[in-house]
């Protein structure tokens, strides 16, 4: 009796890494196949640039980071490149790239069109237990601008003090009508 493995991976960080994990997922399991929810470039950078705020004490602004990521000949074509080497990699037949639009209506939960995806019955989601709200959400702008102003003056190894304003500015900016940075929402 030959058992069928299923490895889930999830990891936005490993989207560039299609060189690494093809000889270390192929020695597990000779057939794979790779589903990636492909982000708007200005929805990523937008979000990269929160989440550095949030956890790697960025001070610039978002303009000075767009205007150096845009100025970087190789932003345009870098996606297309690591998208192409999953495909050269992996075989086009096994990769499935799907644009991450919650506005769409199948995407309006990402889980469950996650689910679909890898082929479980409408009828078995059902047990899926979901999260009520995103983990890790992004500030609202005012609280990113506040974190970046902190960011200048904070001893990054102070983790007791980060973590209560982390916790703060995460709770004013779930609680607050005032909207985020954000191209799909």
């Amino acid at each position: 009796l030959e058992l069928e493995k299923h490895l889930l991976i999830s990891a936005e960080g490993l989207f560039p890494h299609a060189k690494v994990l093809h000889p270390i997922v192929t020695k597990i399991a000779p057939h794979v196949r790779v589903l990636g929810y492909y982000r708007h470039p200005i929805e990523l950078l937008i979000s990269g640039y929160n989440q550095n705020v949030k956890r790697r004490y960025l001070t610039k602004s978002l303009g000075d980071v767009i205007e150096t990521t845009l100025s970087n000949p190789r932003y345009e074509t870098n996606s297309y490149r690591i998208i192409s080497d999953w495909k050269r990699l992996f075989g086009p037949e096994n990769v499935f790239i799907f644009p991450l639009d919650r506005k769409i209506p199948e995407q309006a939960s990402i889980e469950f069109h996650f689910l679909n995806a890898i082929g479980i019955p409408v009828a078995d989601q059902a047990q899926f237990i979901r999260p009520s709200r995103p983990i890790n959400q992004s500030y609202v702008s005012s609280a990113v601008e506040l974190k970046r102003a902190l960011n200048q003056i904070l001893d990054q190894e102070n983790a007791v003090l980060n973590r209560r304003i982390d916790y703060a500015l995460q709770h004013y900016s779930d609680h607050t009508a005032e909207p985020r940075y954000s191209m799909t929402r």
